[in-house]
């Protein structure tokens, strides 16, 4: 849920005037949550615009990999609550998951119907919650230089900041009615041609036809065993 930047920063003592990042990841040790590219691209632009007062808030267990860097750190811990979650993305001005790989976040989508802005890398299932340019940024797996890039411009072009509530959308793709409508229709679906191909003549063994696609397979062979 949206809500004012200042009354979320000061529920979690932050400060107003700071432009914050936000990393979050339960474990920074772990190399597939890209912790290891967020340092030195938030290095660059702090130390490259010092007049932003950039700021690094870092949700999860990442505190002994940021207690040496150079510019300041937020450490807000494991937050598991809800509503302390909304009131990080609504306190932060950008997010950063530069994830190695990742199935379908659902940190994103959170940061997305909080109005947050996100870089992410193009991996997994991002692709799907991240329309580039629209809701945030897509770049290159492990492409630390367009990670960069991509905040250096963010940072500096105040157009870009999200204005709108422009999330609508993402809310409604993404209810749990309007996902498993999706879910019964597409298995319906596998069953219908399941049934088709079980019925055919014109086949010796239907279920050799299926082998090109795995799901489709699966779905025929445990029809065949229910009937």
């Amino acid at each position: 849920m949206h809500r004012p930047k200042e009354e979320s920063r000061k529920a979690l003592g932050l400060q107003l005037d700071e432009f914050l990042i936000l990393f979050s990841g339960a474990s920074g040790r772990e190399k597939r949550k890209g912790l290891e590219n967020v340092i030195p691209v938030v290095e660059q632009v702090w130390k490259e615009f010092p007049e932003k007062k950039i700021s690094l808030v870092s949700v999860g267990h990442s505190q002994p990999l940021l207690d040496q860097v150079a510019f300041p750190v937020r450490h807000l811990g494991n937050l598991s609550d809800a509503e302390a979650m909304s009131r990080v993305y609504n306190a932060c001005d950008l997010m950063l998951h530069p994830s190695l790989e990742d199935n379908f976040p659902n940190s994103i989508i959170e940061a997305q119907l909080c109005r947050l802005h996100t870089i992410a890398y193009a991996v997994g299932g991002v692709p799907e919650i991240i329309s580039d340019g629209r809701n945030g940024h897509l770049v290159p797996r492990d492409d630390r230089e367009s990670l960069f890039e991509k905040t250096r411009a963010f940072v500096t072009a105040e157009t870009l900041l999200v204005e709108k509530d422009d999330s609508h959308w993402l809310a409604n793709d993404y209810l749990p009615g309007t996902s498993g409508a999706g879910y019964h229709e597409y298995y319906s679906s596998l069953l219908a041609r399941a049934t088709a191909l079980k019925n055919s003549t014109d086949i010796d063994d239907p279920l050799t036809e299926w082998t090109s696609d795995p799901l489709l397979a699966l779905a025929a062979r445990k029809f065949t065993e229910l009937h």
